[in-house]
């Protein structure tokens, strides 16, 4: 695998601060097996890469079970490092406050967070949901986000204003080789501010930073190391930690295997959870049904209950809408 400049950014959040940034993904064949546990590090995998590996060791990896992907054209370097300095004019000083907090709380950079919980929802569900957001044109994004933030809102300090990341993938399909030279972690991000009045109104917004060619700007962000060196990037990363810049990070990550498949197994992961972005949630489907994920930095709490209340209300609000 080719080195990832955007890969060093987790090397050094790791050493400096001591956080895992590993990706963890899990697979259950049926309710009544257990889990099995698979740990990448994020300074060489991003979720499609981290998903397929599983897919592959699982016998499960087929063309047919890869999610279909937008096209994201790469902009202009220039415009890119001229929408990085607009948005470094802008970098939020103050932070979100989460009621737990602990800067004094150790954390095993290998060890995964026991604050998780996934919740797969029926089938039924899932198509009442998905039908929903396709007759009133709510993209899927925005509207599992404006509810996860709904949900979360209630363990901030200050609850009027809240910024996630949001990962895009920058991958033309899932399974892409990079070439020789291209940086192996495809995935950019944006910062999106919440609440927002409702998930059309967050959907507008989203777009929106999509045109400005944002999660672009947020790739070479992740890739700071190769402009600043790690010497440099070491500091930055200190002064960030002390710091809670974001809520937490978000994504969607697509339709994977197939739609009119019907079983009872559940394939999930969880993106890291970091002391400046301490909650992490991540959807997707998976033959047919939607599956939400979310893990909270071990300050927040350390008891899977904690979490798992936090899914099951998710999943109420989005229902409660459709």
């Amino acid at each position: 695998m080719n080195k990832s400049h955007a890969g060093e950014i987790f090397r050094v959040i790791q050493e400096e601060i001591g956080d895992c940034t590993d990706f963890i993904i899990f697979y259950k064949k049926d309710k009544l097996i257990t889990e099995e546990i698979f740990q990448y590090s994020h300074a060489e995998h991003d979720g499609m890469t981290a998903f397929i590996d599983v897919l592959k060791k699982k016998s499960l990896y087929s063309p047919e079970a890869m999610p279909k992907l937008p096209m994201s054209q790469k902009p202009p370097l220039l415009y890119i490092l001229w929408r990085f300095f607009l948005k470094s004019l802008k970098v939020k000083i103050t932070s979100d406050q989460f009621k737990n907090f602990n800067k004094k709380l150790s954390v095993n950079t290998l060890g995964i967070p026991t604050s998780r919980h996934t919740l797969s929802l029926s089938y039924d569900e899932t198509k009442i949901l998905d039908e929903y957001c396709k007759k009133n044109k709510v993209p899927l994004m925005s509207f599992l986000l404006h509810h996860l933030d709904q949900a979360i809102k209630q363990i901030v300090v200050n609850p009027s204003s809240r910024t996630w990341m949001v990962p895009v993938t920058l991958r033309s399909k899932a399974d892409q080789d990079t070439k020789d030279g291209d940086d192996p972690l495809m995935t950019g991000f944006m910062d999106i501010e919440l609440p927002a009045a409702d998930p059309k109104a967050l959907g507008r917004r989203i777009k929106g930073e999509l045109l400005k060619a944002s999660h672009w700007v947020g790739f070479y962000a992740f890739g700071m190391s190769r402009f600043t060196g790690t010497t440099l990037l070491r500091l930055l990363v200190r002064l960030q930690g002390k710091w809670q810049f974001r809520t937490g990070n978000f994504s969607y990550i697509g339709r994977w295997g197939s739609e009119i498949l019907k079983n009872d197994e559940i394939f999930g992961g969880y993106p890291p959870v970091t002391r400046n972005q301490p909650v992490s949630a991540i959807a997707l489907h998976w033959n047919g049904r939607l599956i939400l994920n979310l893990m909270m930095h071990p300050f927040l709490s350390q008891d899977p209950k904690d979490a798992e209340i936090m899914v099951r209300d998710w999943k109420d609000r989005l229902l409660r809408m459709v």
